[in-house]
């Protein structure tokens, strides 16, 4: 009994020594400093709402440098349509902040955009990005005829450029919002079916006409093999986030 005890004693001794040891490491790592310089922003998106056709939306990104060396900004690179201006590019030193100003220009744009902007600098996790988002509301938009013209000249833009690389909602904001949920500038509805009224549809009619579109209307066929921006991938999570929102 006595040999039974010694060997509990022994194993809690050595569990509490573990614990202890464990402890002293975590405390430790807690208390070393970054030695590396680490910029972090207040925040790295900003959604401008809605503005109009024509109008700027400006942003103040405000960052600073938590890390425990010099911070240098090397470089800012907007995507196209946006501009990106720091006022110095350092050196912030440890503690020290900054602001980078992000700038879109909605001249002779509609609909939802999607802008980014590149922050490079000696942060070990390098590249930074920043992004603002929103929905431009145009006074006058073109009529439109056929849907052919959809896919050329300046309409692509908006219905076609802005789905590289989008799925499910993000896409649907980007390419389907603009014609099926924007109220016109007239205060008209939409000229086409609502994304509630869409979701109430089967999931192959609406995979059918996504993809080839529907004859004598403005509707062209979206898919590759169609002429269109999107691929099976993109069509089918399109479908997906038009089930998820589907009234029970």
């Amino acid at each position: 009994m006595k040999i039974f005890k010694n060997v509990i004693f022994s194993f809690l001794v050595s569990v509490t020594c573990s614990i202890h040891a464990l402890a002293e490491i975590k405390a430790v790592e807690l208390s070393t400093p970054i030695l590396n310089p680490q910029i972090q922003f207040k925040e790295t998106l900003h959604d401008f709402k809605r503005i109009k056709t024509g109008e700027k939306a400006i942003h103040i990104f405000e960052f600073k440098n938590i890390g425990g060396s010099d911070l240098i900004i090397y470089n800012i690179k907007p995507t196209c349509g946006c501009t990106g201006a720091i006022a110095s590019t350092g050196p912030y030193r440890p503690g020290e902040s900054g602001t980078i100003k992000v700038e879109y220009d909605s001249r002779a744009k509609t609909g939802f955009a999607q802008k980014d902007v590149t922050v490079e600098s000696n942060d070990p996790k390098s590249p930074h990005s920043l992004r603002i988002e929103g929905l431009v509301l145009g006074e006058h938009h073109p009529t439109v005829n056929s849907a052919d013209v959809l896919f050329t000249g300046s309409c692509v833009e908006c219905h076609s450029m802005p789905a590289k690389g989008k799925k499910g909602k993000e896409l649907y904001d980007a390419v389907c919002y603009l014609c099926h949920d924007l109220p016109q500038a007239s205060g008209k509805k939409p000229i086409a079916p609502d994304q509630e009224t869409l979701a109430q549809l089967s999931k192959r009619e609406l995979k059918k006409v996504t993809s080839k579109g529907m004859p004598k209307t403005t509707m062209p066929g979206f898919s590759h093999k169609a002429g269109g921006p999107l691929s099976e991938e993109q069509i089918e999570s399109l479908l997906e986030y038009l089930k998820s929102i589907r009234k029970k």
